[in-house]
């Protein structure tokens, strides 16, 4: 049910991405719909330059997201939650490398945001944009999450472009630098951030330390830290499973987003 898309030109550099758009779109075309905006890590990289590489498909944690037993594309959710879902990917061959130019702008333990996004980040940012031009997307209902590598770049969307996201839930990623926490407080975007006590990668007490912050100065955040799990596919796992999130989740709405 993702589709392999026509790659997106942006203004920067190419992005290829897939595509998932809710049936209850073509049946409804006045209904706008939420869009969930996923981001793969490390391994959904295109890193052989494979012509028909579907990114995060079948890695990080698309499948988790997509078809578990709380996926968003079993029959029931989507009837429950019906939303379009894009899943776009980075080449290495095209510079896609951790800690200089991913989803985030820089990487690494309390990353510093430059000013302007990655050239990844970029396309990512024109992709959306995109997407509610052309198709029936609310923009008031745009949800970004990512693991790892992608949960960088969700808690960077989210800092960088508070008019365009509704909630952000990133899983085990790098946090920005505590000066650029603030913004979450003065936007209210809200994020639950995942994590687990056992990740050596991307250890808990950053993200611990970021929605502390983030709360002290009256923004909404919230962490689920889980133990004895370690920086992998079975801590993407957990997190889509956990009991509630899709309806918090699409309960979150934009106060600021372009209508």
């Amino acid at each position: 049910m993702m589709v392999q898309q026509p790659t997106f030109k942006g203004s920067r550099i190419d992005l290829p991405y897939n595509l998932y758009k809710p049936d209850q779109a073509a049946i409804n075309p006045e209904q706008k719909f939420p869009m969930v905006v996923s981001l793969h890590g490390g391994y959904g990289r295109n890193e052989k330059n494979e012509p028909n590489f579907n990114g995060n498909i079948l890695v990080d944690g698309a499948p988790f997201l997509l078809g578990a037993s709380t996926g968003l594309l079993t029959p029931e959710n989507r009837a429950k939650y019906p939303a379009y879902i894009i899943m776009p990917y980075c080449e290495l061959s095209k510079g896609c490398d951790f800690y200089s130019n991913e989803w985030a702008s820089n990487g690494g333990a309390n990353f510093q945001v430059a000013a302007q996004p990655s050239k990844f980040g970029s396309a990512l940012i024109e992709l959306i944009e995109y997407m509610i031009k052309t198709y029936s997307v609310d923009p008031a209902r745009i949800y970004v999450t990512g693991a790892s590598m992608g949960g960088g770049g969700t808690w960077e969307l989210a800092q960088r472009r508070p008019d365009l996201i509704a909630a952000a839930f990133p899983m085990a990623g790098h946090t920005p630098a505590q000066s650029f926490l603030d913004s979450f407080a003065k936007s209210k975007v809200p994020v639950w951030a995942f994590s687990s006590s056992t990740d050596n990668n991307n250890p808990s007490r950053d993200t611990d330390a970021a929605v502390s912050y983030i709360k002290s100065k009256g923004g909404c955040a919230w962490t689920t830290k889980f133990d004895n799990i370690e920086h992998g596919h079975l801590l993407w796992q957990r997190s889509f499973l956990e009991p509630g999130l899709w309806d918090w989740v699409f309960a979150q709405k934009q106060p600021r987003a372009a209508q």
